[in-house]
Parts: C-alpha cells; sequence; structure tokens
C-alpha cells in the first residue's frame, strides 16, 4: 500500500461570472517557473492524466492543487504542483509564454485510427468550442445582476482593515493567490468549502451586508497577509468575478469569509452595514448548455478510446511525470 505523503487540495481557476467568463491564469503563471501546457486529445483523457500525475506526486510528498475546469467540476484542466512552482494545463493559444513548453498528445495516437475519425474529431471539436463560448458570453444574461453596494466612508474602512492586520499579522513579504471555491458539474453549482477548510481552525465572517465594504477588506487583508510572509490564497464569488468572499491562511489555520459559508463560522468583531439594506441575489439556468457540451465529449471521448489506445497513454503519463521529475530537480536547484 502506497502512504500519500504530499496534500491534494481542490479549487476553480476560471469560473463563469455575471461578467462572463473569468480565469487567473495570467496571474499564477507569473510566479511559475515552469508552464507546461496539455495538448491534444479530449477533455477526459487529459483530466485522467491529471488525476495520475497528481497522485503520483502527492505520493512523492509533493503538494498538488486539483484545478477543476469551470464547465464541469468533475474533470480537471490542470494541476499546479505548489513547492516546485510548475503549472500542468490545458493548451490554449494566449498561453504561451516564455516560461512555457508544450506536450502534445498528438504524437501518442494511434496516426491510422487518426486518420479515419479526423474528420469528425475536428467536426465534433469545432461544435464543443462553439457551444463553450456561447456560455462564456452569456454568463452575464444567465443570472440576475447583483447590483451596487454603497461603500462607507474610506477612513471608517482603512481603520476597520489596519485593525485587523495588526490583529491577524505582522510585516515581511510575499504575494496573494486567487482562486475560486465554485464552479459548475452538469446539475449546477457545487463548491470545494468543505475541503479548502478541512484543516481551518478560526473561522470568521464579516457581519452586515455591505457586500462592497467586505470585498474590498478581504482583498486589501489579503495583500497585508502577503506582506506579512503568509502563503494567503484569495477566493471570489463564481458569480461575480470582482467580489471576494474567502480569506484562507493556511499556515494561521485562519479562514475569514465575507458571509457565514458553513454553520462552524463565528462572526467577528467587526461590522459592515450598508445603509441601503440591498440584497444581491442570483440565480442561473445552464443545464441546457451544460448538456449540450457534455453529449458532444462523450462522442468524442469515444472516438479518442480507439485512438489512443492505453498503452500510449501510458507512455503520455511517463513521459510527464519525467518531465515534472526533470524540472522539479530544477526548481530544487535554483534554491
Amino acid at each position: 500500500m502506497k502512504i500519500r505523503m504530499g496534500k491534494l487540495t481542490d479549487c476553480f481557476l476560471s469560473s463563469y461570472t455575471k461578467d462572463g467568463y473569468k480565469s487567473f491564469f495570467a496571474d499564477e503563471a507569473k510566479g511559475m517557473r515552469q508552464v507546461i501546457l496539455l495538448k491534444g486529445a479530449s477533455m477526459q483523457i487529459r483530466s485522467k492524466l491529471y488525476k495520475a500525475l497528481a497522485q503520483i506526486k502527492a505520493e512523492e510528498g509533493s503538494d498538488v492543487e486539483l484545478l477543476h475546469q469551470a464547465q464541469n467540476a468533475n474533470f480537471l484542466e490542470g494541476i499546479i504542483l505548489k513547492k516546485e512552482a510548475i503549472l500542468l494545463v490545458d493548451y490554449a493559444p494566449e498561453r504561451e509564454g516564455e516560461k512555457s513548453s508544450v506536450f502534445d498528445l498528438m504524437g501518442y495516437l494511434d496516426q491510422e485510427s487518426y486518420g479515419v475519425y479526423e474528420a469528425k474529431i475536428k467536426d465534433l471539436e469545432e461544435q464543443i468550442r462553439v457551444n463553450l463560448e456561447l456560455l462564456q458570453e452569456n454568463g452575464s444574461s444567465l443570472c440576475h445582476s447583483l447590483g451596487q453596494k454603497c461603500v462607507m466612508d474610506e477612513k471608517e474602512q482603512q481603520k476597520i482593515l489596519h485593525e485587523m492586520a495588526d490583529e491577524y499579522f505582522f510585516s515581511q513579504k510575499t504575494q496573494p493567490h486567487v482562486r475560486f471555491a465554485q464552479g459548475l458539474d452538469l446539475k449546477g453549482r457545487v463548491n470545494f468549502y468543505q475541503e479548502i477548510l478541512k484543516d481551518i481552525t478560526t473561522k470568521q465572517y464579516l457581519a452586515g451586508d455591505n457586500w462592497a465594504d467586505k470585498s474590498a477588506v478581504l482583498e486589501k487583508l489579503a495583500q497585508e497577509a502577503a506582506k506579512a510572509g503568509y502563503y494567503t490564497t484569495i477566493y471570489y464569488d463564481s458569480w461575480d468575478g470582482e467580489r471576494a468572499e474567502l480569506l484562507v491562511v493556511a499556515e494561521k489555520k485562519l479562514a475569514l469569509a465575507a458571509e457565514r459559508l458553513t454553520a462552524d463560522f463565528s462572526a467577528c468583531r467587526w461590522s459592515f452595514k450598508d445603509p441601503s439594506g440591498y440584497r444581491g441575489e442570483y440565480s442561473l439556468d445552464l443545464k441546457k448548455l451544460l448538456d449540450g457540451v457534455n453529449r458532444l465529449q462523450i462522442v468524442l471521448e469515444e472516438i479518442y478510446n480507439d485512438v489512443l489506445a492505453e498503452e500510449y497513454l501510458s507512455k503520455a503519463k511517463e513521459n510527464l511525470t519525467d518531465l515534472l521529475k526533470g524540472y522539479a530537480e530544477e526548481a530544487e536547484e535554483e534554491k
């Protein structure tokens, strides 16, 4: 029996918000030593590879973030090796850069079988691309506007911010990370709060209805925590990508939320009142779009099962494992 020494953490790097699709890829890539872009095959095959590699690296002692897909939380779009600062993620042209390299699964396909199905594969991939673009473009029209909140006096906001920073942190320097904790599966909205908060002992939420101030304070507090030298992650509302909803400082086993996320959250002593009394509400009906994408992906997966045999997939996994190992060793030598 293999013992997993490293930690696996679930999250979303991208989401569908009221302002359309939003991704934190560019923010995260800045802090990476290496970005590997996995290209080709189907979403399911790439997800299977990410999960297998995550287990391998966790068994070796690496802490791994599992990046779930925004349109279907059952599948991954990549993984992050946190200590090694390596990001392995789905390919997109706009993701290419100085730190990136491309690992193309086309080289592992049965070329003869692929030739038979090539036209059908390209047609399905184009239909999926169009449906996902439709999902991205219509995100704002598929949910009610959250509206704007009244913002308290700047001096009062700064006073609360500095009091909270003084209580929780001290002054050094690092960089906060940004994520989504919620996303979609084929039935609707899902979240990873239970997993994210599993090792957290201090869970507090900001009292009051003034979301604008609560969000602003969480964002600024994340900066203060980062300056203090803590590894911090700030999670945004998946329906409103501008609105912070949770700050986690794992080293201090501390979570601060904009509202009560679970029953064991207690109110902190700071209150953010909204004079207007406004409470934003949102709803989203994505089932038809998600069902359409899912049906196309199932057909595509069946075809790829014929053109990417298990032995070819095993070889791809072996080569990717070696590539990750090489980059990790380089990272260790740089220290």
